[in-house]
């Protein structure tokens, strides 16, 4: 396993104290190449300013998360036409009322690549569907890490 696409929730879950941060971390060492939609950047920044907001954080700690989530993917993918119309689609088939999960999804699709997610309802909908390139971290991870062992 050397690429994926990353949901923010694992990037998150990798910069900020918590109980899988340790786990998010060495998974995103294990990639050699991280692709994310554009949407990636809102939902991260999002992130971090909830968190300086319940922690009253600092602008100079948030931009320092932000320098560190920057630094996370190897690859941003702006949306165009194609991936809106994939995007609609998954957002209809996982029966969701919005789309921004389906983009992550859509995208996995478009470049072949496993989806790695903390999100166990899109998890959970994916496997619904028949689709198994979702990912669902930190269950499935934890499996592959055991499997690496003597």
């Amino acid at each position: 396993m050397t690429s994926c696409v990353l949901d923010a929730n694992i990037a998150v879950w990798a910069v900020f104290p918590g109980p899988w941060s340790v786990e998010a971390e060495t998974l995103l060492q294990s990639m050699t190449r991280i692709v994310v939609p554009s949407l990636w950047m809102y939902e991260v920044t999002s992130a971090v300013r909830q968190m300086m907001v319940h922690v009253g954080g600092t602008e100079e700690e948030a931009n320092r998360l932000l320098e560190v989530l920057w630094e996370i993917p190897d690859e941003v993918i702006p949306a165009d036409g194609d991936l809106m119309r994939m995007a609609y689609h998954w957002a209809t088939r996982l029966g969701q009322r919005a789309a921004y999960d389906a983009f992550y999804v859509a995208l996995a699709e478009r470049l072949r690549l496993p989806l790695w997610t903390g999100d166990q309802a899109l998890y959970r909908q994916a496997r619904k569907v028949g689709v198994d390139f979702v990912k669902r971290f930190p269950e499935e991870w934890a499996t592959t890490q055991t499997k690496k062992g003597p």
